[in-house]
């Protein structure tokens, strides 16, 4: 599934494996934060999120 996920799509099969095996999957529930500033990548397999930008706080992701 991350060959179909811009960048991933351009790692070596190799490079694929090895996110995988190091990642784990989440479900979130709704208004949860996801990832703030400073964190990692964060594919999104499914659902959808809604990016909020606070100028006065860390921007997150939120499941909506």
């Amino acid at each position: 599934m991350l060959q179909q996920i811009i960048p991933f799509r351009y790692l070596t099969p190799n490079e694929r494996e090895s996110l995988r095996v190091k990642g784990e999957e989440r479900v979130c529930a709704h208004g949860e934060t996801l990832i703030e500033q400073g964190d990692s990548v964060f594919p999104l397999l499914v659902g959808s999120v809604r990016l909020t930008d606070r100028s006065d706080s860390t921007p997150f992701l939120r499941r909506t």
